[in-house]
């Protein structure tokens, strides 16, 4: 990690003010020290449906000690399973979460969860017992990560890129048994592992004071939409994760990643009231700082490009190296200038 935050430093914010001003994120993201929870549900009813109806979902109970109220009780939670690659079931055996509180009643106030609609959970995805990826998009399939990538959302904050808030956590996820997997009395079953708050779209268009987003049927292109500061920023930011589960249609006909398909993938685009709009990157359960490497590496770089060099070096490399077709040399040193003025706190 730390050799690709000093490889991005090296190579390479001036964003917009109206973006730079908004709120603090609510009481739950507010520490980055991990949050301990019970979540009480039918979980097995959850996995064995879910991939038959993607929308389907199962009531519950999320309950810990807050640290200004004492002990939360949060009944009627809506939980659901999100995520499109970690449903399939060679990639994640517990796919990601996502839970919805009970609107009439909303969290307790002066609570954690006071004012929160809704909130992501990313799970420990599975129980191997090493660093093995999975077979299809090489995701890792334990409970480092979720840890990992609440890293790097943190790490985007400290260089001030616009993204979603993170928290990392201690889930015992306990079982309720329904009609239907009703199964032996006797003590509920158990299970306890690292986990990740992460803030919803929604909450997060009302931190920005954003009118809402494009979707990839509404988004131009980034030269029209974006600034080119706020576009460049995108790119080191990517680059310097090692992600490559992200697009941007950059310029009209721009086919690069997107394949022509979209134009834009695990980017908000955030409408500003002001008229701007804004990109903020999210989903980084693929990125090389979260999966350690890519299983596909030797299948897209090839080695030759930098003699020698780690494949770290290599991945931070070949997406840097695009963007010198895509923005001015005075703006890329600015951006560097920017990631150079953070490298303390990252």
């Amino acid at each position: 990690m730390a050799r690709a935050i000093a490889v991005l430093i090296g190579i390479v914010w001036a964003g917009s003010a109206a973006w730079t001003k908004a709120p603090e994120a609510q009481a739950l993201f507010s520490s980055y020290a991990p949050l301990s929870v019970t979540l009480e549900a039918p979980f097995d009813d959850l996995r064995h449906q879910m991939r038959r109806d993607a929308s389907y979902s199962v009531t519950g109970t999320l309950s810990y000690m807050d640290p200004n109220v004492g002990d939360i009780h949060l009944s009627n939670v809506e939980i659901s399973a999100r995520g499109r690659s970690s449903l399939m079931e060679s990639e994640c055996e517990f796919p990601k979460l996502k839970l919805k509180f009970d609107a009439a009643k909303g969290g307790l106030p002066g609570s954690l969860f006071d004012g929160v609609t809704s909130v992501k959970i990313g799970t420990h995805c599975g129980d191997s017992p090493s660093d093995v990826l999975s077979a299809t998009y090489g995701r890792l399939q334990n409970e480092n990560s979720p840890l990992r990538e609440a890293f790097v959302y943190r790490l985007l904050d400290a260089l001030r890129v616009p993204t979603l808030k993170a928290r990392p956590a201690r889930i015992t996820y306990v079982e309720v048994k329904t009609n239907t997997t009703a199964g032996a009395a006797g003590k509920p079953t158990t299970l306890v592992r690292n986990a990740m708050f992460l803030e919803d779209d929604r909450q997060a268009e009302a931190r920005f004071s954003s009118s809402g987003h494009y979707t990839q049927d509404t988004f131009g292109s980034a030269d029209a939409m974006f600034t080119a500061a706020d576009s460049a920023r995108l790119a080191f930011a990517e680059a310097l994760v090692g992600n490559f589960d992200w697009c941007l249609r950059f310029f009209p006909n721009d086919t690069y990643r997107c394949d022509g398909r979209h134009s834009l993938f695990n980017v908000l685009a955030l409408k500003g009231r002001d008229g701007s709009t804004v990109p903020v990157p999210y989903d980084f359960d693929l990125a090389g700082m979260v999966t350690g490497h890519h299983r596909w590496f030797a299948h897209v770089f090839n080695p030759a490009f930098a003699p020698g060099a780690p494949d770290a070096t290599l991945e931070v490399l070949a997406q840097l190296q695009r963007t010198r077709t895509l923005f001015t040399r005075p703006q890329l040193d600015a951006t560097r200038a920017e990631f150079v003025g953070h490298k303390g706190e990252a």
